[in-house]
């Protein structure tokens, strides 16, 4: 099993709130992750392709969170997010679902939510990876077995 807080991807954590995103980053590295912050899209934008996972808030002073989401499913980033947003909406869930979020929080959360949502994307990610792998070796082990039947054949 992959251990998620091990060196690598990083987490981009993007919120307005200051203090709630010292917070959270230092919930995040006294854990082990690797955290990048920034206080709007703007900034966030610069730093998105560095992230393999962004905790982003849905309202940010120059627009909204879910932007960011749209930008790296645009950009064909590999990026897993999980949206924070204050006031729940239904409406806002369901968009940041369907822009690729692997998770929705309500604010305010704590420390071990943020932890679990953290450690359920790292899990999911790596469950992607291995699939991928398996997959690929799948592919190569079928292709040397054609290859294999056709030797044979000409044989």
């Amino acid at each position: 099993m992959m251990d998620p807080r091990a060196p690598g991807p990083s987490i981009l954590l993007v919120d307005d709130d200051p203090l709630l995103c010292d917070l959270i980053a230092r919930i995040l590295t006294d854990q082990g992750f690797q955290v990048t912050t920034a206080h709007n899209l703007a900034d966030a934008r610069l730093l998105l392709r560095e992230a393999s996972l962004a905790i982003i808030d849905v309202m940010l002073p120059d627009g909204s969170g879910l932007e960011l989401l749209s930008l790296a499913r645009s950009l064909g980033l590999e990026l897993d997010a999980l949206v924070l947003t204050g006031r729940h909406s239904p409406e806002i869930a369901v968009e940041a679902l369907r822009l690729g979020a692997v998770d929705y929080l309500q604010k305010p959360v704590d420390a071990p939510s943020i932890l679990r949502a953290v450690r359920s994307a790292w899990e999911k990610r790596r469950a992607r990876a291995d699939l991928a792998r398996i997959s690929a070796r799948l592919a190569e082990d079928h292709h040397l077995t054609a290859l294999g039947r056709m030797a044979a054949g000409a044989a």
